[in-house]
């Protein structure tokens, strides 16, 4: 019965070693089925010369042709302040926006996507900085006196405004003839 009980022992040993080691190579076949990082063909932003008062679009085509793309990150930089958003998606189409930034920032960004099996690509780095293209609005003159006489000094009142984010008022210059 030893015998016996040794062949027994030994099968449910093999049997065991089997299973434990099928199990060790399924897992280990599962990782090594997807190991490239998803592909981002290109990435855009519109509009291609923001001013202040723009939200930059940003726009992705991102593929993985094995576990699928499981996401992707918008990281960008103003003025040194990091900034990360979530992309939306259509297919393959991923999109975030860049919200309003101030006259003469620089904006770099960067799309980073990961796959369904934990792998990360990232796009490289695009930059933009932020215009200004409308001049000042002048919101008031007003000339003092209104009809001065050819020796009289009149005095020019004016008033100029920028929005918040624009560049400013550098300055107002008057111009006049006889």
């Amino acid at each position: 019965m030893r015998k016996r009980e040794a062949v027994i022992f030994l099968s449910i040993t093999l049997l065991v070693l089997t299973i434990s080691l099928a199990q060790i190579f399924a897992v280990n076949a599962c990782y090594r089925k997807d190991r490239k990082p998803p592909k981002i063909h290109y990435v855009y932003h519109y509009p291609t010369e923001p001013e202040y008062e723009d939200s930059v679009l940003v726009l992705a085509y991102i593929t993985d042709s094995k576990s699928g793309v499981a996401n992707a990150t918008l990281c960008y930089k103003v003025n040194n302040q990091e900034n990360a958003v979530r992309m939306s998606r259509n297919g393959s189409l991923f999109f975030a926006e860049i919200p309003p930034q101030r006259y003469n920032s620089t904006v770099t960004y960067i799309v980073c996507a990961y796959d369904r099996a934990g792998n990360k690509a990232c796009s490289e780095e695009h930059t933009y900085m932020v215009g200004d293209f409308h001049p000042p609005v002048i919101t008031y003159v007003e000339r003092v006196p209104a009809q001065p006489n050819y020796n009289e000094t009149a005095l020019i009142i004016a008033n100029a405004t920028e929005p918040p984010l624009a560049s400013g008022v550098k300055e107002l210059l008057l111009s006049y003839s006889n």
